[in-house]
Formats: C-alpha cells, sequence, structure tokens
C-alpha cells in the first residue's frame, strides 16, 4: 500500500491516489483499510465525511475494542497516513474524516472491495 501525492515526474502530477499493493504486515493492512475506505466514499460522495465508528468497524471488523482506544487506534492511524504525504488532502470536521473534494482522486491498480457502509453494523446484529 502506498500513498502520497504525484511527484514530478509521474504523468498524473496534481492527482493523489490511492494503490493497492497487497499483503503487508496487521498495521500495513490497517492502513490500507483505512485508505480503501476514504478512497471509495471521496469518490461515491466528495466531501461526504466517514464517522469514525464506521471506520473503525472496517479497520477492525469483529474485534471487541473499548471506545477510547478504538478512537485512539484511529488517530494515529490517520497521522500516520498524514505524515506518509496526505497531510493535505485528508480532512476531518465533527462528522468525522474525508478526502478534500477539490483534490483529483483516483484508485491505481486493483483495490480489493469491502463490505458497503453499514455492513458492519448489519454483521453485528446478524441482519
Amino acid at each position: 500500500m502506498r500513498a502520497g501525492s504525484a511527484g514530478s515526474r509521474n504523468p498524473l502530477r496534481g492527482i493523489f491516489g490511492v494503490v493497492y499493493a497487497g499483503g503487508g504486515s496487521r498495521r500495513g493492512s490497517t492502513l490500507s483499510a483505512l485508505l480503501r475506505r476514504l478512497g471509495e466514499e471521496r469518490l461515491a460522495g466528495p466531501g461526504r465525511s466517514l464517522s469514525p465508528e464506521s471506520l473503525i468497524a472496517d479497520m477492525w471488523p469483529g474485534e471487541k475494542i473499548i471506545p477510547k482506544a478504538a478512537r485512539n487506534r484511529l488517530h494515529i492511524a490517520v497521522r500516520t497516513l498524514r505524515t506518509m504525504g496526505l497531510g493535505t488532502v485528508l480532512r476531518s470536521n465533527t462528522e468525522g474524516y474525508h478526502f478534500d473534494p477539490t483534490a483529483p482522486f483516483q484508485f491505481v491498480g486493483e483495490a480489493p472491495s469491502i463490505p458497503p457502509r453499514g455492513a458492519a453494523d448489519q454483521r453485528r446484529n446478524g441482519t
């Protein structure tokens, strides 16, 4: 998984994207899940934020985590992505997190699909 803005030699200069490289460490898969979910939401509804609870459910499916610890994990993951080069496009507001809707964006490569928004709640409720 790689994230970042396009470099000066890149023909997609000015476009940021999410590159899915697969595999990796547990940390890498968590960051990949966050990037993938934010990217999907950026394409589906530019500017629409994802709640921390929704992101936590997608990043750590099935895990029982103390709410404060879960928010701390999410905060660290967001901070990591910002330091990896997404600081100018990864936004937050009172509703949650989203990619800047004015920044050109695209997925590069093949990103695996994840359950649609709310699927984690349906799994928990058995529906």
